[in-house]
Protein backbone atom coordinates (compact mmCIF):
# COMPACT_ATOMS: atom_id res chain seq x y z
CA UNK A 1 0.00 0.00 0.00
CA UNK A 2 1.62 3.19 -1.31
CA UNK A 3 -1.34 5.92 -0.82
CA UNK A 4 -4.10 6.35 2.03
CA UNK A 5 -6.88 8.47 1.72
CA UNK A 6 -8.85 9.67 4.84
CA UNK A 7 -11.57 11.51 5.08
CA UNK A 8 -13.47 13.02 7.24
CA UNK A 9 -17.13 15.34 7.73
CA UNK A 10 -15.77 17.85 10.27
CA UNK A 11 -12.11 19.73 10.84
CA UNK A 12 -12.46 18.42 14.37
CA UNK A 13 -12.72 14.85 13.15
CA UNK A 14 -8.86 15.42 11.54
CA UNK A 15 -7.31 17.83 13.65
CA UNK A 16 -5.41 15.12 15.63
CA UNK A 17 -4.33 13.59 12.24
CA UNK A 18 -3.30 16.72 10.73
CA UNK A 19 -1.16 17.52 13.86
CA UNK A 20 0.78 14.00 13.71
CA UNK A 21 1.36 14.18 9.92
CA UNK A 22 2.57 17.61 10.37
CA UNK A 23 3.03 20.69 7.47
CA UNK A 24 1.35 19.26 4.62
CA UNK A 25 1.36 20.19 0.36
CA UNK A 26 -2.42 21.66 -0.11
CA UNK A 27 -4.22 20.97 -2.93
CA UNK A 28 -7.87 21.74 -4.12
CA UNK A 29 -9.86 20.30 -6.14
CA UNK A 30 -13.33 20.43 -6.66
CA UNK A 31 -13.48 22.80 -4.04
CA UNK A 32 -12.11 20.39 -1.49
CA UNK A 33 -8.93 21.05 0.22
CA UNK A 34 -6.72 17.68 0.43
CA UNK A 35 -3.65 17.61 2.83
CA UNK A 36 -0.89 15.68 1.39
CA UNK A 37 2.44 14.01 3.45
CA UNK A 38 4.82 11.96 2.86
CA UNK A 39 5.65 9.21 5.67
CA UNK A 40 8.21 6.39 5.34
CA UNK A 41 7.66 5.88 1.52
CA UNK A 42 3.66 6.05 1.90
CA UNK A 43 2.04 8.86 0.79
CA UNK A 44 -1.08 9.81 2.96
CA UNK A 45 -4.34 12.43 1.87
CA UNK A 46 -7.09 13.85 4.01
CA UNK A 47 -9.56 15.42 2.91
CA UNK A 48 -12.68 16.96 4.98
CA UNK A 49 -15.41 16.42 2.68
CA UNK A 50 -18.25 17.54 4.59
CA UNK A 51 -21.27 16.46 6.12
CA UNK A 52 -23.89 14.01 4.39
CA UNK A 53 -23.49 10.80 2.20
CA UNK A 54 -23.17 13.24 -1.00
CA UNK A 55 -20.69 15.09 0.35
CA UNK A 56 -18.63 12.02 1.72
CA UNK A 57 -19.35 10.16 -1.85
CA UNK A 58 -17.97 13.24 -3.75
CA UNK A 59 -15.54 13.73 -1.95
CA UNK A 60 -14.14 10.18 -2.19
CA UNK A 61 -14.28 10.05 -5.95
CA UNK A 62 -12.45 13.43 -6.15
CA UNK A 63 -9.56 12.12 -3.74
CA UNK A 64 -9.86 8.82 -6.47
CA UNK A 65 -9.51 10.37 -9.75
CA UNK A 66 -6.89 13.01 -8.32
CA UNK A 67 -4.61 10.63 -6.24
CA UNK A 68 -5.46 7.11 -6.79
CA UNK A 69 -5.07 5.73 -3.14
CA UNK A 70 -5.01 2.21 -2.38
CA UNK A 71 -7.11 2.37 0.68
CA UNK A 72 -9.65 5.32 1.53
CA UNK A 73 -10.58 5.38 5.24
CA UNK A 74 -13.30 7.64 6.78
CA UNK A 75 -13.10 8.45 9.94
CA UNK A 76 -15.14 10.58 12.56
CA UNK A 77 -17.11 10.95 15.39
CA UNK A 78 -20.16 8.74 16.10
CA UNK A 79 -22.80 7.51 18.10
CA UNK A 80 -23.51 3.62 18.63
CA UNK A 81 -25.63 0.92 20.11
CA UNK A 82 -22.61 -1.28 21.65
CA UNK A 83 -22.71 0.11 25.86
CA UNK A 84 -18.95 -1.61 26.01
CA UNK A 85 -17.85 0.61 22.88
CA UNK A 86 -17.00 3.91 24.85
CA UNK A 87 -16.01 7.50 23.89
CA UNK A 88 -12.42 7.14 22.35
CA UNK A 89 -12.92 3.41 21.77
CA UNK A 90 -12.28 2.00 17.60
CA UNK A 91 -15.22 0.49 15.76
CA UNK A 92 -13.93 -1.13 12.91
CA UNK A 93 -16.24 -1.65 9.95
CA UNK A 94 -16.98 -5.07 9.04
CA UNK A 95 -19.52 -3.89 6.71
CA UNK A 96 -21.79 -0.73 5.76
CA UNK A 97 -25.21 0.07 4.71
CA UNK A 98 -27.51 2.81 4.81
CA UNK A 99 -29.96 3.01 7.74
CA UNK A 100 -32.61 5.55 6.41
CA UNK A 101 -33.16 3.84 2.96
CA UNK A 102 -34.95 0.46 2.23
CA UNK A 103 -32.32 -1.55 1.00
CA UNK A 104 -34.68 -3.69 -1.46
CA UNK A 105 -33.55 -0.34 -3.79
CA UNK A 106 -29.89 -1.18 -3.57
CA UNK A 107 -30.33 -4.48 -4.10
CA UNK A 108 -32.49 -4.48 -6.95
CA UNK A 109 -30.98 -1.72 -9.16
CA UNK A 110 -27.42 -1.15 -9.79
CA UNK A 111 -24.77 -1.87 -7.83
CA UNK A 112 -27.45 -4.55 -7.09
CA UNK A 113 -25.52 -4.47 -3.59
CA UNK A 114 -26.86 -3.43 -0.50
CA UNK A 115 -24.73 -3.88 2.14
CA UNK A 116 -21.07 -3.74 1.62
CA UNK A 117 -18.65 -5.81 3.14
CA UNK A 118 -15.21 -4.50 4.32
CA UNK A 119 -11.60 -5.52 2.89
CA UNK A 120 -10.03 -8.26 5.59
CA UNK A 121 -6.88 -7.16 5.16
CA UNK A 122 -7.52 -3.52 6.59
CA UNK A 123 -9.92 -4.58 9.29
CA UNK A 124 -6.90 -7.25 10.21
CA UNK A 125 -4.51 -4.42 10.11
CA UNK A 126 -6.89 -1.58 11.73
CA UNK A 127 -6.93 -3.94 14.52
CA UNK A 128 -3.70 -5.09 14.75
CA UNK A 129 -2.74 -1.01 15.02
CA UNK A 130 -5.15 -0.69 17.81
CA UNK A 131 -3.33 -3.29 19.77
CA UNK A 132 -0.30 -2.05 19.19
CA UNK A 133 -1.16 1.26 20.45
CA UNK A 134 -3.18 -0.15 23.56
CA UNK A 135 -6.34 1.47 21.60
CA UNK A 136 -9.82 -0.61 22.46
CA UNK A 137 -10.81 -1.70 19.12
CA UNK A 138 -14.42 -3.38 18.35
CA UNK A 139 -15.53 -4.93 14.88
CA UNK A 140 -18.92 -4.29 13.40
CA UNK A 141 -21.80 -3.53 11.38
CA UNK A 142 -21.52 0.65 10.49
CA UNK A 143 -24.59 2.36 9.47
CA UNK A 144 -24.91 5.79 7.92
CA UNK A 145 -27.53 8.11 7.27
CA UNK A 146 -28.68 11.63 6.79
CA UNK A 147 -30.77 11.37 9.40
CA UNK A 148 -29.52 11.62 13.17
CA UNK A 149 -30.87 8.93 15.65
CA UNK A 150 -31.37 9.47 18.85
CA UNK A 151 -33.01 6.47 20.47
CA UNK A 152 -32.65 3.16 20.31
CA UNK A 153 -36.46 2.02 18.98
Amino acid sequence: MNTIAIIGAMPSELADIRAILGKAEIKRFSGFDFYINDINGKTVINGCCGIAKVNAALCTQVMIDNFHPDCVINTGIAGGMNSAVKVCDIVISTEVLPHDLDLHFLKDYPPYCGIFKADGVLMDTAEKVCGEFGINSFRGRIVSGDAFITSTE
